[in-house]
């Protein structure tokens, strides 16, 4: 017969609550992170296969639901999608492949809502 110990602490709760502690940060700065990328706006002309690499951003973190490339910066917002007349929940990723694309070539055409400032040589 083996030896039973018995605790009266719970093991499984004790490491959740320390991997918790240790990592509770992780997902608001993973979200935050998406946001600051998206808020940037694209910065290369095009991403090197089709987005493969979505980001998600939003509540409880962030107010604006959004998938973000990690790639080139560019956004599909929630609104975006639902103009389109789908959920954000639900849509294909065709769809989010198409507003993303779309929102790199208002970026490289110049979006008349955006006023980007150059840095200057001089003072």
């Amino acid at each position: 017969m083996g030896i039973v110990i018995r605790v009266k602490e719970d093991i499984q709760a004790l490491i959740e609550k320390r991997l918790r502690y240790r990592f509770w940060d992780k997902e608001r700065e993973r979200s935050n992170r998406a946001a600051a990328m998206a808020d940037r706006g694209p910065q290369r002309p095009l991403c090197p296969l089709q987005h493969n690499t979505l980001v998600y951003s939003g509540p409880p973190h962030d107010v604006v639901r959004r998938y973000v490339c990690a790639h080139c910066n560019a956004d599909a917002t929630e609104g975006a999608i639902k103009e389109m007349g789908y959920e954000f929940d639900t849509v294909p990723d065709w769809i989010i492949h198409d507003l993303m694309d779309e929102r790199l070539r208002q970026w490289l055409k110049g979006d008349p809502k955006k006023f980007f400032m150059r840095a200057g040589r001089g003072g």
